[in-house]
């Protein structure tokens, strides 16, 4: 199995583009990221998606482990984001009853 840096976008299992922190943290600062999506799961808890300038598709941040990463709390992904220094759109994608599913946001 080939080993996959940290510092590069990688792809999940699950067909999800992932993304670190601290590459996320360098977009940032570069002003390369167009738009964030927080999505809501089923399990009540908050994802971040993105899209970069360059990359049509909708990545995901992902933990160090190679999995999406879930907020608890819309507060503490909102104090994430400023703690960031993010400049650009931010979109809340809140989920209804009938339709709760953890899928990549269609947007």
């Amino acid at each position: 199995m080939k080993k996959i840096k940290k510092d590069k976008i990688i792809n999940n299992m699950n067909e999800m583009t992932l993304i670190a922190e601290n590459n996320l943290t360098e977009y940032i600062k570069n002003n390369v990221v167009q738009k964030i999506w927080i999505s809501q799961n089923k399990d009540a808890t908050y994802r971040l998606f993105i899209n970069l300038t360059w990359k049509e598709e909708k990545i995901c941040l992902g933990t160090s482990r190679r999995k999406p990463r879930h907020f608890v709390s819309l507060d503490r992904l909102i104090s994430f984001l400023k703690k960031l220094g993010v400049r650009c759109p931010i979109e809340l994608l809140l989920l209804h009853q009938e339709n709760q599913h953890d899928e990549i946001p269609q947007i």
